[in-house]
């Protein structure tokens, strides 16, 4: 049974790596807002386990998919998951959230006035 089942998972391998095609753009299950809002902060539009980064709306606290979820223990969307969304720069443990915020401007500016012409491993 074992040889069996190792046996049809290399033929799934074999198939998804080498027949299958990929799937097409248009496909693609949306997971993030396409752009951010007016304060540069993206959300996402679902949660599959936990509600991080999740719109606190009504309809994701109280639609279909979020009485499901708190039917079988998964939490709802709120201000600890941080329903205000994200910026890249605040992504990372809870306790450095907001930390090097000052560095990592200084570290761009700086960057972004360098001539980028050249090779950059010099």
């Amino acid at each position: 049974m074992e040889n069996f089942l190792l046996g049809a998972l290399a033929v799934r391998k074999f198939f998804l790596r080498y027949l299958a095609l990929p799937r097409p753009w248009i496909l693609r299950p949306p997971t993030i807002e396409d752009a951010p809002d007016a304060n540069g902060r993206y959300r996402l539009l679902y949660y599959p386990t936990e509600p991080w980064y999740v719109d606190d709306s009504f309809w994701n606290r109280y639609g279909p998919q979020a009485i499901f979820a708190r039917l079988i223990g998964r939490p709802a969307p709120d201000k600890a998951f941080g329903s205000v969304g994200y910026r890249i720069e605040e992504v990372g443990p809870i306790h450095c959230v907001g930390k090097g915020l000052e560095e990592h401007e200084k570290m761009m500016n700086e960057l972004m006035a360098q001539d980028r012409s050249g090779c950059p491993f010099r």
